[in-house]
């Protein structure tokens, strides 16, 4: 869990979903006692997106010149990376990593009213927050095979594989 004391703010922290983008706008720190906060927020993202964010965020001695497809078969996903559907979101505002996308419907925008910030879009478009991206990552085996891991999360959050 993340805070920020000067937004009286915390962020549900899900790896690959937008943490280092939030936390760098809103100062996120982590707090163990903190618990003085107005608003909770936090993001979901495509499993097959987070997927491939999180492998292209590992440095490459971590990656152990492992491409990204044997990174997959090598069943090294499930161990990094926990499942959405365990985390307790309740009393979250949860939106979609999807859904950030710089008009004044995105969830940043709605967070931003939340919080009483005059809301300005990010900079550069978030390469990662386009819907499906993970096309060009993909092909149909692996795309099967992230969603078999992530089977829950792909229910419970209504995604679906959309290879072009």
């Amino acid at each position: 869990m993340l805070y920020s004391r000067q937004f009286k703010c915390r962020y549900l922290n899900i790896p690959g979903c937008g943490g280092n983008l939030f936390s760098s706008k809103l100062r996120l720190q982590e707090y163990s006692e903190f618990v003085d906060y107005d608003y909770s927020f936090g993001l979901i993202r495509n499993p097959l997106d987070r997927v491939a964010s999180i492998y292209s965020s590992f440095d490459d001695i971590f990656k152990l010149d492992q491409t990204f497809f044997d990174w997959i078969k090598n069943g090294n996903i499930a161990h990094y990376i926990p499942a959405q559907h365990t985390f307790n979101t309740s009393g979250f505002d949860m939106g979609r990593f999807e859904d950030i996308h710089g008009d004044t419907d995105d969830f940043w925008y709605n967070v931003c009213c939340e919080l009483y910030l005059q809301y300005r879009p990010f900079k550069k478009p978030i390469k990662w927050a386009k819907r499906n991206y993970y096309n060009v990552h993909y092909d149909a085996h692996h795309a099967n095979i992230v969603a078999e891991i992530f089977k829950e999360d792909m229910e419970t959050f209504n995604y679906t594989i959309q290879l072009i």
